[in-house]
């Protein structure tokens, strides 16, 4: 295999070919989301973050808060009309 013409790969700075992480394109990591991003379900290492789901659709990562967001008024002014 020629690790730079495959889809999805790249040679590290030890001359190792590895999946690249960030690239949207998953192969063996648990996710890929596209980014190095943490905080929308898959972490910049692309690993899976506490409290969500992803699921491999296609060869690319679609994560989920395993918990509905809910928001709560805490207070509520009354303005002069």
């Amino acid at each position: 295999m020629v690790c730079d013409q495959v889809l999805g790969y790249a040679l590290d700075y030890t001359g190792k070919c590895n999946e690249i992480c960030g690239d949207g394109i998953l192969i063996k990591y648990p996710c890929d989301d596209g980014n190095n991003h943490n905080g929308d379900g898959c972490t910049a290492n692309c690993q899976v973050e506490d409290g969500w789901t992803c699921k491999n659709i296609s060869n690319r990562s679609s994560c989920s808060l395993n918990s509905p967001v809910t928001m709560t008024l805490k207070t509520l002014q009354k303005y002069p009309k």
